[in-house]
């Protein structure tokens, strides 16, 4: 049964956009290898570039490297969820594995930036990551994490798993992927509500500190444009 959910949700997901994917947190972004994200999904996006002031060359060079990299990974995760075949311990193996690759990959890409767009980069990562930065273990030790609130957090998004599981009971077997997306946007408040319980005063400050200045990213689209805006 878990099975059949993490391919169900990840046709969903699939369907919501590469950079709609990553901004997920909870289980199944737990699952694909904790709250770390790619940067290229931020790198490819216009109104990010422009976040970043980059210069007309390092748009040019940045969001083409960014975009050959989303487009790998996006070929790459619909051959794994959709070739059928392993155990789902096989399939987050591989998936992790994957990830990291493309993370070492586009550190060459990151490079191109200057410190203060790095800088801001990081803060725009939080932001996107949303609740699953608090998985990330360098966060967890930035935080001043303790063991009482790292088992916190894990009940938390384990709690938030299992209510959503079963709040997309329905959506999955009719295959609608709209009631699908609605009940991950719900869930993700409501951890949303149970993390911020958890955090202490001096923590949230630093949280906010980390995100920086409030950012509206994009909504995704169905069809790749300028700003290298796909889907899966």
């Amino acid at each position: 049964m878990k099975r059949i959910f993490i391919v169900f949700a990840a046709i969903a997901l699939l369907a919501m956009g590469s950079s709609q994917l990553m901004a997920q947190g909870g289980g199944f972004m737990r699952m694909m290898g904790g709250g770390n994200q790619l940067d290229s999904t931020l790198l490819v996006m216009e109104e990010v570039q422009d976040e970043l002031k980059l210069s007309d060359d390092q748009k040019e060079e940045i969001g083409e490297q960014a975009q050959q990299i989303m487009d790998d990974m996006r070929s790459e995760m619909r051959d794994t969820f959709m070739g059928g075949g392993g155990s789902r311990e096989e399939m987050m193996e591989s998936i992790q594995e994957m990830m990291e690759e493309f993370r070492e990959e586009e550190k060459e890409v990151v490079a191109l930036l200057n410190d203060d767009q790095r800088a801001r980069l990081a803060q725009l990562r939080y932001q996107r990551m949303g609740n699953a930065m608090y998985q990330d273990e360098k966060v967890q030790k930035e935080l001043g994490i303790t063991k009482d609130q790292k088992e916190a957090i894990a009940d938390a998004f384990e709690t938030n798993q299992e209510e959503m599981q079963e709040a997309m009971a329905d959506a999955r077997e009719a295959r609608d992927f709209g009631a699908m997306q609605s009940a991950m946007a719900d869930g993700q408040k409501e951890l949303a509500k149970s993390l911020d319980e958890i955090l202490k005063k001096d923590q949230k400050k630093e949280v906010a500190k980390m995100k920086g200045e409030e950012f509206k990213f994009p909504e995704p689209q169905r069809r790749g444009g300028r700003g290298g805006r796909s889907d899966f």
